[in-house]
């Protein structure tokens, strides 16, 4: 986010926005900024970039808008879209004091919640075939007790996300996700490779 509204990193210039020049890891830094653990970022002598979760959480929409406004495209032409969640953490893993930054996470994780049903609604009812092709993965159980300052239970994470990935219905999920990639493999003339 810079000055309050979204701020799109591309790795490409935009026909529509004038670009800032940054690095990589100015980027990464940006996109994880979350306000409790990291200041702002200074880029140059104009930008300010905080982390875009305390407005687009899940940027679906924004992928999207992105998509129709730079290449022209239209819902037919993506094969396929996916968007991975951080996870559903606990609310609750700041102190007492800081019950305003609580209430604020719990209100991202609703707006994350409420994009994706906004986003399958909006499409489906417009009776376009994206939704079919749209895939939201994010784990909802076993990372509640786990803060964003854990970084060392990475163990932790990987059990937790292998459970929900191997779960009946995301398991069924990722193979559709994984054949449509294969469909796009294919005809671009690759080969896919070998599970």
């Amino acid at each position: 986010m810079a000055n309050g509204r979204a701020y799109r990193i591309r790795s490409y210039r935009s026909k529509n926005e004038p670009g800032i020049h940054i690095t990589v890891w100015e980027a990464a830094r940006a996109t994880s900024a979350a306000p409790t653990f990291f200041d702002p970022l200074q880029v140059g002598n104009m930008t300010t970039l905080r982390d875009g979760s305390l407005r687009n959480n899940n940027p679906v929409m924004e992928a999207m808008d992105e998509i129709e406004s730079e290449f022209g495209a239209t819902d037919s032409d993506i094969a396929c879209l996916v968007s991975i969640g951080t996870g559903v953490s606990k609310t609750e893993f700041f102190r007492d004091d800081l019950k305003s930054v609580a209430k604020a996470c719990a209100k991202i994780a609703t707006e994350t919640e409420e994009t994706e049903e906004t986003f399958r609604r909006v499409y489906a009812a417009l009776g376009k075939p994206l939704h079919e092709r749209y895939f939201r993965f994010e784990v909802d159980q076993g990372l509640q007790e786990m803060g964003m300052e854990e970084w060392k239970k990475m163990s932790q994470v990987f059990d937790v996300t292998t459970t929900y990935l191997n779960s009946g219905p995301r398991k069924e999920a990722m193979g559709r996700c994984a054949a449509l990639f294969q469909v796009v493999s294919a005809a671009e003339g690759e080969e896919p490779e070998p599970e």
